[in-house]
């Protein structure tokens, strides 16, 4: 009986972490789209920074948009990108961190970095999202 319960919390475990972005529409324009000059809140970002995963990098358009739309929050939404990168457990991390490190624009990284580094939150994302702004 043990061996079936451990067995049954483990496909359980494997099918939340396969399931982690199902919820999430890749590559949507219109999470996108929506960011570009509206009032925001944390849900539209975390929908937006969700809908960014690695399968979209062959996706160019989704990509040059969605790389200057991070950006943008990160210049004008700064709290609310970080909050949401932080808490949210359906974002690609990885790769939102890849696309901060390559800006396909020319961007004040230094302002950024700065504004960064001024709002309180989680270290360990603040510290990842300065190093990918820095390049490292």
């Amino acid at each position: 009986m043990l061996i079936i319960t451990i067995g049954y919390f483990g496909c359980k475990a494997q099918e939340k972490l396969e399931n982690k972005f199902q919820s999430c529409v890749p590559c949507d324009m219109i999470n996108a789209l929506d960011l570009k000059d509206t009032v925001i809140n944390i849900n539209q970002v975390e929908d937006f920074l969700c809908s960014v995963q690695s399968k979209c990098q062959n996706n160019v358009e989704f990509t040059e948009y969605s790389n200057s739309v991070i950006f943008n929050l990160l210049e004008k939404k700064t709290v609310l990108f970080l909050k949401a990168f932080s808490e949210s457990n359906r974002i690609d991390k990885e790769y939102i961190l890849r696309q901060i490190s390559d800006p396909l624009k020319d961007y004040d990284i230094n302002e950024i970095t700065l504004k960064v580094e001024k709002i309180k939150c989680n270290k360990q994302t603040k510290e990842s999202i300065i190093k990918a702004l820095r390049g490292l």
